[in-house]
C-alpha cells in the first residue's frame, strides 16, 4: 500500500479554504389549493440561504398573490419552473432554465405550458 505524504493530504484542504467553490442559493415553489374553477396560484423564489428561508418566502409570496392554503411543492438549487394546463400543473428543477422547464412540462402532462421559471444567477 502506498503512503500518502502530508502535503498531498493538506493541499486540497488549503485549496478549498482559499478558493471556495460556488454554492447556489436555495429556491422553492409553493402552490395554492384550487378553489372552485379558479386556477391555482403559484409562487417561485430563488436566492435564499437555506431551504427553510426559501420555503417561507414562497409561502408568503403565494399568499400575497391571493393563494389560499398554500403549500411548498418543490425545493431546489439553481433553477425551478412551473407548467400548467386547464386540468393539471407540474414543477421541475435543474441546473439550467431549459432543464427545469422540460422537467416541469414532463411532470404536468399534455397541453401544458411553462408559466414561470427562475434561476439563481
Amino acid at each position: 500500500m502506498k503512503k500518502l505524504n502530508f502535503l498531498s493530504l493538506v493541499a486540497p484542504v488549503i485549496y478549498f479554504a482559499l478558493f471556495p467553490q460556488p454554492s447556489f442559493g436555495q429556491g422553492a415553489i409553493a402552490v395554492s389549493e384550487k378553489v372552485d374553477a379558479a386556477p391555482p396560484i403559484f409562487a417561485i423564489v430563488v436566492g435564499h440561504n437555506n431551504a427553510a428561508s426559501a420555503e417561507n418566502a414562497a409561502l408568503d409570496k403565494c399568499i400575497s398573490n391571493g393563494g389560499k392554503k398554500c403549500s411548498v411543492v418543490l425545493n431546489f438549487e439553481k433553477c425551478g419552473a412551473i407548467a400548467n394546463s386547464t386540468s393539471s400543473y407540474g414543477v421541475g428543477s435543474g441546473t439550467t432554465g431549459r432543464i427545469a422547464r422540460n422537467h416541469a412540462l414532463r411532470s404536468c402532462g399534455d397541453d401544458c405550458r411553462v408559466v414561470e421559471y427562475q434561476c439563481e444567477d
